[in-house]
């Protein structure tokens, strides 16, 4: 069976020493995805990089998890996915491995306070919640970006997303101020927006195709 297994979740099952054994892992030489939900015993992620062919990735629950570095041996790894997790440089941890992924989530991890580390990058998609990040500059410097998703933030300047020239979907979901989308009036390009729990300002534009749910 673990010679076939393309994808792993772990639901939060801590063995009895209170430390995972990702052992096993050597013996799953398909494995494409990994999720541990819950590795708040986890502190070490040497071990995953013996599924060299590994693509997605998701840590949630971390809490001695400090740095991304094992998984720098990972050349597939495409997808990053990160929650409640007090990484020690913030976004900064995730620098070692920015050059292949395609995709960064990062939700609840309080040290995640610039997005500084991810300026010129090639991620196609973002997906942020509920961290002390004000501003988003840096992303205006991501060309390839396609996909932005900001949830659970008190306030938030989108003005540097106009800028985008591939960016086609923004979501926004819990953001406490209205925001405005005056900037996106002048793009040239179609962009749709998906609104949860959030109020806008301002005119779109005719390219704008606005969802409100």
């Amino acid at each position: 069976m673990l010679p076939k297994l393309t994808a792993l979740q772990w639901l939060g099952v801590n063995p009895p020493d209170d430390a995972y054994d990702l052992s096993f892992v050597a013996d799953c030489p398909s494995l494409i995805s990994v999720f541990l939900h819950d590795c708040n015993a986890l502190s070490d992620l040497s071990a995953l990089t013996s599924a060299s062919r590994l693509k997605s990735v998701g840590l949630g629950n971390g809490r001695h998890l400090r740095d991304l570095h094992s998984l720098t041996e990972l050349p597939n790894l495409k997808f990053l996915d990160i929650r409640n997790t007090p990484l020690a440089d913030g976004l900064a941890a995730v620098t070692p491995i920015l050059d292949r992924l395609e995709e960064l989530s990062v939700f609840s991890v309080p040290t995640a306070t610039s997005l500084g580390a991810l300026a010129g990058s090639s991620l196609q998609e973002v997906d942020l919640a509920d961290c002390p990040i004000a501003d988003l500059a840096p992303l205006a410097t991501l060309q390839f970006l396609t996909r932005v998703c900001l949830r659970d933030f008190p306030t938030m300047n989108l003005a540097p997303l106009a800028t985008l020239p591939n960016l086609r979907d923004l979501e926004l979901d819990g953001i406490d101020e209205p925001v405005d989308l005056s900037p996106f009036a002048q793009i040239h390009h179609r962009l749709r927006v998906k609104l949860w729990n959030t109020y806008t300002v301002g005119a779109a534009g005719p390219l704008v195709k606005i969802r409100r749910r």
